[in-house]
């Protein structure tokens, strides 16, 4: 009977032994390579400075655009005229000024006020190139990208503190006098909100100075045997 239950069993033996002798040897294999060669894993990128960097730069195009776009930068009281450095608003009731001397006002401006508005816009179009690094390094990130954010991010502060300073300080020294349509005269004007919207934006850029300087080493390196 014992033999007789080997002999059947044979068949099944003949076919099991080899798979299960292959299986092993694959199975030891494996395991010895994973011994002597394990596969390095790369340090995960700390998107937090990535995000602090693009959130702020975001909120500071807004300030500038509204700032650069908007009559407000020398606003005339009592309802006077607002001039600012693209557009203007020639004011209501009885000191609404005439438009063609709020162009001719436009066309003649002092050349502070022009070098500002090179600085300002040299600031929305560094603001621009910002936006799309955020763009490219939140998908990407790289530490090469990651160095440019920091170098435009210090572009735009010194473009927008160049604006300021040079508007701010001429402003009082330069004064506008324009006469109404009803001939009182708009003489009386200060700093408008287009101004301090512009010095908003530049106490706002100094966020994604900071923390574009911490995104190159946010991000592990190229080289998987040099993480660091």
């Amino acid at each position: 009977m014992e033999g007789g239950k080997k002999k059947s069993l044979q068949p099944f033996l003949s076919i099991w032994r080899p798979l299960h002798n292959d299986s092993l040897l694959v199975f030891l294999s494996r395991r010895g390579e994973c011994k002597g060669s394990r596969p390095v894993r790369r340090p995960m990128v700390n998107k937090t400075s990535i995000s602090a960097f693009g959130g702020s730069i975001i909120l500071v195009f807004i300030f500038t655009t509204i700032a650069l776009f908007t009559p407000g930068w020398r606003y005339f009281r009592n309802g006077g005229p607002q001039l600012g450095l693209v557009t203007y608003h020639c004011g209501s009731g009885i000191r609404e000024v005439n438009f063609r001397d709020c162009k001719d006002w436009y066309n003649a401006r002092w050349i502070f006020e022009r070098a500002a508005l090179a600085f300002m816009i040299l600031a929305f179009l560094f603001e621009i190139a910002a936006i799309g690094i955020f763009v490219i390094l939140f998908v990407k990130a790289n530490r090469v990208i990651g160095g440019a954010a920091a170098m435009v991010s210090l572009l735009i502060c010194a473009s927008l503190f160049i604006a300021i300073l040079v508007y701010g300080i001429n402003f009082q020294s330069k004064p506008v006098y324009i006469r109404s349509n009803t001939n009182e005269m708009n003489g009386n004007s200060i700093l408008g909100y287009a101004y301090w919207l512009a010095l908003t934006a530049f106490i706002l850029s100094i966020i994604p100075l900071v923390s574009s300087g911490a995104i190159p080493s946010s991000i592990p390196s190229s080289n998987p045997h040099n993480p660091h």
